[in-house]
């Protein structure tokens, strides 16, 4: 895990709500639950800069942690002790700052020493999601989702080429689909040269549902082998929503 703050759709954190004598603790138990369950107004209430909660209102941030216990207090904030399925313990901070002679969550300076501090987490497993042996398949927006193919373009920004690779859900013509109809998974962000491994911030897939949304995935597991002339992928993950996809795609 390279770090512990994702774009996402869902939150999965629960933490204890016990009551402290510390204001400062209280007020950021009151901010990690405010973020588990989304709820913008009053995140936005704890926020020193309110604006700043602004990306929460389309449900794209995400703490990728399983649970948060509030620790003690520190000069710059309070103590937060973070766990997360195959991945150790952290204890990173939430920071406050006064605005208005009344103590706020600094939102931005959290996120800064999150990244800061967690940047050298690594995971405990190879592959934390298990894979199925059985072809690509899942749910994606609440509806089954089975892979048909991997389509591979180059995208000439004349400056540089990139390239696209994605998993897509239907059959296209041989041009390529230009505008698939199903979701697809767009896999670029994976690093082919190795074996494989698990999701964080860099390497990641994005779910692409048409017209325009694109879902960041960061957490699960991929898997890369040779099977004859084709290269095997294998992707795991499973969102707090109840969508996921597991098993292979051969290309």
């Amino acid at each position: 895990m390279k770090m512990i703050w994702v774009i996402a759709a869902a939150l999965c954190v629960s933490g204890c709500a016990k009551k402290s004598e510390d204001p400062k603790v209280n007020l950021v138990q009151n901010f990690w639950q405010a973020m588990q369950a989304q709820d913008v107004e009053t995140v936005k209430q704890l926020m020193s800069d309110p604006e700043q909660a602004m990306i929460l209102e389309n449900g794209h941030l995400n703490l990728a942690v399983d649970s948060f216990k509030v620790l003690d207090s520190t000069p710059e904030g309070v103590n937060v002790k973070f766990s997360r399925h195959c991945y150790p313990d952290m204890t990173l901070p939430t920071i406050l700052t006064e605005k208005d002679g009344v103590v706020k969550v600094d939102f931005m300076a959290t996120f800064q020493a999150h990244m800061k501090q967690s940047g050298h987490a690594e995971p405990t497993e190879q592959y934390c999601y298990k894979f199925k042996n059985e072809p690509m398949q899942g749910v994606i927006n609440d509806r089954p989702w089975q892979a048909d193919h991997v389509q591979r373009e180059v995208v000439d920004f004349g400056t540089r080429k990139s390239e696209s690779v994605s998993i897509l859900a239907e059959p296209c013509p041989q041009e390529g689909c230009v505008i698939p109809k199903n979701p697809s998974i767009i896999v670029s962000n994976l690093d082919f040269s190795g074996v494989g491994g698990n999701f964080n911030h860099q390497q990641n897939i994005t779910i692409y549902t048409p017209p325009s949304d694109n879902r960041i995935i960061t957490q699960g597991s991929y898997r890369i082998s040779s099977s004859g002339h084709q290269t095997k992928l294998e992707i795991s993950f499973q969102e707090q929503s109840g969508d996921y996809v597991n098993g292979y795609i051969l290309y």
